[in-house]
Formats: C-alpha cells, structure tokens, sequence
C-alpha cells in the first residue's frame, strides 16, 4: 500500500498539486493536493431538456409544445387527457415532472423511448411514439410537427428528427424529458 501512495504522491508532485518528496503516508497534505486535482477535473455535463409544455387541453386529449435544448427542433405532442396520474393501464396523461429516457423495443413498438421518473415506474410503459389522435396514444407521448384539436401530424418524421437528435447527442442518457403546464 505504501508503494502506491507513493507513486500517487510522485504523481501529485509531478503536476504540481503536492511539495516535497513522496513518503508513501496519505496524510493531510496528500489528501487535500489529491482533492484540488479532482475539483481540477472536467464535470460531468448537464442533461440536455426535452422540453414539453401542455397548453391545451379537451375532453379527449392533451396537446403540448415541445423544443430541445441545443436544437433548432420544435414539435408538438399529443398524449391522453388529464387528469394525470402515475396509475398504469388507464390510458390518462402523465404527471408533470422531469423523466429520464431510455430506449424501448417490443414487438408493436420498434427503436421507440420509454419515460421513468420516481413518480412513474417503467411498468407504467409511457413511451414516446408514432401516432396521430388520442385512440392512438394508449397513455403514451405521440411526436407530431404540427397540430390541430385532438390531432398531431407528421408523426413518424418528428419521431425521426427526435431519435437522431438524442443518437447525434450522445444518447438517451444524456437527455431528460421535462413536461409542465401552460393551459391556455
């Protein structure tokens, strides 16, 4: 143990963060240059937002804006009309909150992403897919380009434009999907 605090502290001195000549002992002086060198080090960079902002609501569905960080992308989503909540199988929108992303694939759902949060478990199954009206959302997040009432289009292209998106920044852990409310 010592020859390895010993070859820590040669590479302390070395790059500048430890004085004198290294002894093998972890002591004060060793820790404290060993924490500089680490506040030194690069941090992890923040999630990049997948923004969703509801601001419309009916008796059939829930419509929302929807922008990501660091992209020129602006879409719509269409998810199941309220209320929220974090129950499966009742085909309702999810609660507003901060989820993370992470790929799904089943038989029905190919190359699609599947939303958790300590709120809303995985089994709860909320995915961000293809679709168009509220009898396709079955509880999930459908991607469109534009929108009328109860409607998205361009459905499979935005879920395209997502998917290279969040593949071109370095997957889904690196994104988080934020969803809050503006109703209009």
């Amino acid at each position: 143990m010592a020859e390895s605090a010993r070859k820590i502290q040669e590479h302390l001195i070395r790059l500048g963060y430890l004085k004198g000549e290294p002894d093998g002992n972890i002591g004060p002086l060793t820790l404290s240059a060993f924490e500089k060198l680490l506040a030194q080090l690069p941090k992890p960079a923040a999630k990049r937002q997948i923004k969703v902002v509801r601001f419309k609501q009916t008796s059939s569905s829930t419509t929302s804006k929807v922008t990501i960080e660091g992209s020129n992308f602006q879409g719509f989503i269409l998810e199941p009309a309220g209320p929220s909540t974090a129950t499966a199988n009742l085909d309702r929108r999810i609660p507003t909150g901060t989820y993370k992303i992470a790929p799904y694939t089943s038989a029905k759902y190919h190359n699609v992403f599947v939303l958790t949060n300590d709120q809303v478990s995985y089994d709860r199954r909320i995915l961000i897919h293809s679709g168009n009206s509220p009898k396709d959302t079955l509880g999930c997040l459908l991607t469109g380009l534009s929108h009328a009432e109860d409607w998205v289009s361009n459905s499979v292209l935005a879920l395209n434009q997502l998917r290279k998106i969040i593949k071109d920044g370095g997957g889904p852990d690196n994104f988080e999907l934020v969803i809050s409310e503006d109703f209009q």
